[in-house]
């Protein structure tokens, strides 16, 4: 059985929920496809960036914590940021399911628990449910592990992933609407609040450092008994984890992803680039680029999407890249943060340079 569809979006993460958004704003009749199901937790950093604010709360979607500055810690060295603009503070597991929520009742169609098999070049998608979809225009939202684009422009398919991320929610932990960041030894780590008084605990880790501690809960414990963790450790004590394992998942190389041009096809998020965590911009960079597509889509302008999408985000992500690079050696986080000191337009030039 076989039916026709105005646009498909593959993937419900933020950026394909995005676009659902923009599209049932737009009165634009859409079907969106996600493996998962909602709610559900994510390994995610969970903070969104002031370019966020106006977006979530014009769709009225609640981020109820703020979130005014942010400090650098590598072992006896911090470096407070005031941001210019408010950030916000919310689980994945509750933005997701209001965007969701919200998509739905202004007319989008969800498929969950529902993956896409193949796609042939006519755009017909066979579905895991047995069923076929055609569309004439589609929005790929599939994240940065994704294979499905890889393998319909007979890519290799192979993902590597030189990273683990890591994350679990705490309860007892007062950031006072900070968000804190931790150089480490192979890995950095932020922290946030979110709703409930509950706290998020993310980090990235080198993949080979994870598998040498034999697992991501024996790294975490292995780490917090290095010198250069003591203010970690510290700041964590208190708390009390409320995950009964450390949430894992795969993290490939960050940065453009080469993929070849698609007839009426829009990548966004993750699957056209991903930017590193420590810019805290992930979120931003989903949410932003989920509207564009659907605006491009309504145009039927998926010739210039690409080369627009490379204008908007590109040089953010070159800056991602360098900034990750020091926060994921102590040594070089601690002379970024003492030159900061000295000259404090470095931070606010970093700032700047990884988000709109």
């Amino acid at each position: 059985m076989s039916a026709t569809k105005n646009i498909i979006i593959i993937g419900g993460g933020i950026s394909g929920l995005a676009a659902a958004n923009r599209l049932a704003d737009l009165g634009v009749e859409a079907t969106l496809i996600e493996a998962g199901e909602y709610p559900q937790h994510k390994v995610c950093g969970e903070f969104y960036s002031p370019e966020c604010v106006s977006i979530l709360d014009e769709w009225e979607i609640p981020t109820p914590v703020s979130i005014n500055e942010t400090h650098f810690i590598s072992e006896n060295k911090i470096l407070k940021y005031n941001f210019p603009n408010q950030a916000r503070g919310v689980s994945r597991f509750e933005c997701d399911y209001a965007l969701m929520q919200r998509a739905q009742r202004k007319g989008i169609q969800f498929l969950t628990g529902t993956t896409v098999q193949k796609i042939k070049s006519n755009y017909t998608l066979t579905l895991s449910n047995g069923k076929t979809l055609n569309t004439e225009q589609l929005i790929l939202a599939t994240g940065r592990r994704s294979t499905l684009a890889e393998s319909h422009w007979n890519h290799s398919t192979k993902t590597k992933t030189p990273f683990v991320g890591i994350k679990a929610h705490f309860e007892g932990l007062d950031l006072k609407h900070r968000l804190e960041m931790y150089s480490l030894p192979g890995a950095y780590l932020g922290m946030s609040q979110i709703e409930g008084h509950k706290t998020n605990v993310a980090m990235l880790a080198k993949t080979d450092c994870v598998q040498a501690a034999g697992g991501a809960d024996k790294f975490v414990e292995q780490l917090l008994e290095q010198k250069q963790s003591k203010k970690l450790k510290e700041r964590l004590k208190p708390g009390k984890r409320l995950f009964k394992k450390w949430l894992t998942c795969g993290v490939p190389k960050f940065g453009n992803r080469s993929v070849a041009s698609w007839p009426s096809a829009y990548l966004i998020g993750d699957a056209n680039g991903a930017i590193t965590p420590v810019c805290g911009d992930g979120i931003g960079m989903g949410l932003t680029s989920g509207i564009m597509a659907a605006d491009y889509a309504l145009q039927k302008k998926s010739d210039s999407f690409q080369l627009d999408w490379e204008r908007r985000y590109q040089k953010r992500l070159n800056w991602g890249a360098l900034l990750q690079g020091i926060m994921l050696e102590p040594t070089f986080a601690q002379l970024l943060i003492k030159t900061a000191h000295t000259f404090p337009k470095i931070t606010d030039l970093f700032f700047k340079k990884t988000r709109e």
